[in-house]
């Protein structure tokens, strides 16, 4: 990144992937007036206050854990577990899921961590059955996911777990296969199958008409949201393109909206989107909304 914006001058730094990558090149950012467009992490600390050259497009991950900790309460739901890797992504989807937990007014049964680099899932699973929870959500992401969820499983327990939009389906479904069943997964964009949303539609011709045997992907549709946008802001900076001209258009964009997908951009905030939908994984593998 240093190298790009020393040396080939770019305009713009577009989906940066990963809190730790984006929290690295905010000074960059600030040093040189380079742009950061949609990075791909829903971390809190980057959206608490307003930095001029950062915006977001994804919802953050406190908008993802007030929609999964609401929906528990919604239905009942009273013993709630929290699985976390004990690093840093863990570590911020454990805070805002406490956030949320008091919210709510939902507190955690339990909360067990485990270290990435040396997992024991067996004695994580058998603190979280301890605690005898409905559901446990999962602050984590890879195949710790999954592992987890199969050592939960072997213990005798049949918990509900519900997990944030980074966690991979494809990876979920590869691990449990037919155990995959029934866990929910925050989404942090329209379902592919609702093409009644625009830029759903837009999409899926387009990938028709260029790549008619490729299948549709919730991470190439993520992408292509992200540069819906951009190209948005690009096009009200008119012609004589510039930092400063790009920031005031997107800041005097409001609401963009694509359908029911939504993102708002003032002075106030450069957060973007706010849309999380729960999924539910079928018989199929497939996510269900």
């Amino acid at each position: 990144t240093r190298k790009l914006i020393a040396e080939q001058e770019v305009f713009m730094i577009f989906n940066n992937t990963g809190t730790a990558h984006t929290g690295a090149i905010l000074p960059l950012l600030q040093e040189s007036r380079t742009i950061a467009f949609g990075p791909v992490t829903g971390a809190s600390s980057f959206r608490e206050s307003v930095n001029p050259y950062l915006f977001h497009v994804r919802a953050g991950y406190a908008n993802e854990a007030r929609a999964i900790v609401g929906q528990l309460k919604r239905t009942g739901i009273t013993k709630v577990a929290v699985f976390y890797q004990d690093d840093p992504l863990g570590k911020t989807l454990l805070a805002e899921l406490k956030a949320a937990s008091q919210a709510e007014a939902l507190p955690f049964s339990a909360e067990v961590k485990v270290d990435p680099k040396q997992p024991d899932f067996q004695a994580a699973a058998a603190a979280a059955v301890k605690a005898a929870p409905q559901a446990i959500i999962m602050g984590t992401a890879g195949t710790t996911f999954p592992l987890f969820v199969r050592a939960v499983h072997t213990a005798g327990a049949k918990p509900s777990f519900y997990g944030f939009s980074i966690a991979s389906l494809d990876v979920i479904n590869r691990e449990l296969k037919d155990n995959a069943r029934g866990i929910v997964l925050a989404q942090i964009m329209p379902s592919l199958r609702n093409s009644s949303v625009p830029v759903v539609a837009e999409y899926l011709k387009l990938l028709k008409e260029r790549a008619p045997e490729a299948p549709p992907s919730a991470s190439q549709f993520e992408g292509f949201v992200h540069a819906r946008l951009l190209v948005e802001g690009l096009r009200r900076a008119g012609k004589n393109l510039s930092t400063d001209s790009f920031i005031k258009a997107m800041e005097s964009a409001g609401e963009i909206s694509f359908g029911k997908f939504v993102a708002k951009y003032s002075p106030q905030t450069h957060n973007g989107s706010s849309y999380v939908e729960l999924a539910i994984i079928d018989n199929a593998g497939n996510l269900r909304y």
